[in-house]
Parts: C-alpha cells; structure tokens; sequence
C-alpha cells in the first residue's frame, strides 16, 4: 500500500492575498521599496496616515477629502489632452474604490511541499458583469483531444513546491494511467512542467491534489466541459492513502 505522497512536507498549504503599491504612491503613500507587498488592510492603514498628515479631510464636509498633487497622481493615470479635468475634492469612499484598483494584486504561497514562502502576480478572471477579479495562480487541469486520444494536462505543480515527476509516479499508483512530463514554455519568457496522463482524470486529479497534497481549492483551474470531461473521480481500490 502506497503512504502519502513522498513530495508531501510540512504543513497544508497557506494562501494569502497581498497588495504591492502603484509606483506613483512609493515613497509619498508608502515607503520606497519596489519590491515590499502588504496586505490589504496595510495599505488602507498608509493611505489614511497619509491624509491625516496632510490635512486632506474637508473641514466643512468630513465625509469629502481635498485632493492634493501626491495623491491625484496616486489615484488618477497620467494625463492626456483628452482626459477630464482632476476634481479638487473627492468622497472619502471614492478615494478608498480608486486607491484599491491602482494596488497591484499579488499571492503569497506558504506551507506544502514549499521550502519558503513564494509571492507571485496574481492571474486575472472576468467575473460577473464584466468586473476584473484577481485570481490565484496554481495548478491548471485542462482535458484535450491529441491525435484521436483522450488526454489530460496538468501544469504549474511548481508553484505548489509539488515535484512533477514524482506526482506523475504517485497518479499512476492511484489510476494506473500512463504518464509523460515536458518543460513547456510560457508567454512570459519563464518555463512550467507540463505533465500529460492518458485519459480524462480531471476529477480525480483535482481531488488527489486537494486531498493528499493540501492543494487549495483556489489554486486549481480545471477546464474540462461536456465529453471531454471525467464522469466521476475514480481512486484505486488497492491504494490506501495514511
């Protein structure tokens, strides 16, 4: 009987959302470090040290700030011959909405197989009525149809710290599928571990990841519709899991 998996360590996987400051607001909002990320209630602790420093809040309407230059250039893009005028005062809520969408949404990965916490870019989804949504990146099963064969690919393992060859060799324990691994290349320059099972797994990828390699859910992306996509998780009945 197989134990659990050798690529396994530490404890389950942490994910933390973090948020890395605009370029504009490095040095006058936060403090001059390009690479420093902060998690979301910093960043609204620096914005408001800020305007409480400055004297931003309206005395005649506390609920409106006046707009200084650090802060219209923290808040609005460069400006263009076309673009509207910059207001002099804004709703504190509306500072607070602008302010948000100029942070640069990123994930800390902590725990798992990982030797040290790794911060990536977050991925980007359009959610429901068109509204942008910072995603997690993380491990991508997708099903496809290759030279008249059913095959199922996984990529980004290593985001996880999961070592493609050996969770290649612990799949074949669990459903007894033929497997492959390749270095693909990716639109950014960088490389990932693409590894390729005969068949559609999907399900029972997903769920193995989940269950014995402390995957969140939020770090899968499984694409995988209609016929194209396995019926029901199928785990092998000679394989116990400790």
């Amino acid at each position: 009987a197989a134990s659990r998996p050798a690529s396994l360590k530490g404890p389950p996987i942490a994910v933390e959302e973090l948020f890395r400051p605009h370029s504009t607001m490095q040095g006058v909002l936060f403090p001059k470090d390009t690479e420093a990320v902060y998690t979301i209630h910093e960043c609204k602790r620096f914005l408001t040290e800020y305007i409480d420093k400055e004297g931003l809040v309206d005395p005649t309407k506390p609920s409106q700030l006046v707009l200084d230059p650090f802060l219209c250039d923290a808040l609005f893009p460069p400006q263009t011959e076309t673009s509207p005028p910059i207001p002099t005062h804004l709703a504190r809520a509306k500072v607070n909405e602008m302010f948000q969408k100029r942070l640069q949404a990123y994930f800390r990965m902590s725990g798992g197989s990982l030797k040290r916490p790794s911060t990536f870019p977050a991925k980007w989804h359009e959610g429901a009525g068109g509204v942008r949504q910072a995603v997690c990146p993380g491990v991508s099963i997708r099903t496809e149809v290759r030279r008249g064969h059913n095959v199922t690919l996984v990529r980004g393992l290593e985001l996880l710290g999961i070592d493609s060859e050996i969770f290649a060799k612990d799949m074949k324990e669990v459903f007894a599928a033929a497997s492959s691994f390749e270095a693909t290349p990716l639109k950014d320059g960088g490389k990932t571990n693409e590894v390729m099972f005969q068949g559609f797994w999907d399900k029972t990828l997903g769920q193995h990841l989940m269950a014995e390699y402390s995957c969140p859910k939020m770090c899968l992306e499984v694409r995988a519709k209609g016929k194209n996509s396995e019926k029901a998780a199928r785990l092998a009945t000679n394989v116990t899991r400790g």
